[in-house]
């Protein structure tokens, strides 16, 4: 129980907590960015899929299927459901 001993685990605790700050400014950051890049991924989707449909519009069939893009059985509105 020296004076040592005590600085010592001191200067171990001090270490932990500088640590566990910087890991939760960390995971603000990195939330962020999941966000943004979310944000973006939604972005470019909905302009890819509105594309599709604007094509699909002027073209009709002759436009090939992507597959990922279609409306599938069951993928569209109830048209009972209340909104």
């Amino acid at each position: 129980c020296s004076g040592e001993f005590q600085h010592h685990l001191s200067g171990l605790v001090e270490s932990f907590s500088q640590m566990q700050l910087d890991l939760e400014s960390e995971e603000r950051s990195m939330k962020t960015i999941w966000k943004k890049r979310r944000k973006q991924l939604e972005r470019a989707f909905s302009g890819a899929t509105g594309l599709y449909g604007d094509l699909q519009g002027l073209m009709g069939s002759a436009l090939p299927e992507v597959r990922n893009l279609e409306l599938h059985q069951g993928d569209e509105p109830d048209d009972d459901t209340e909104s």
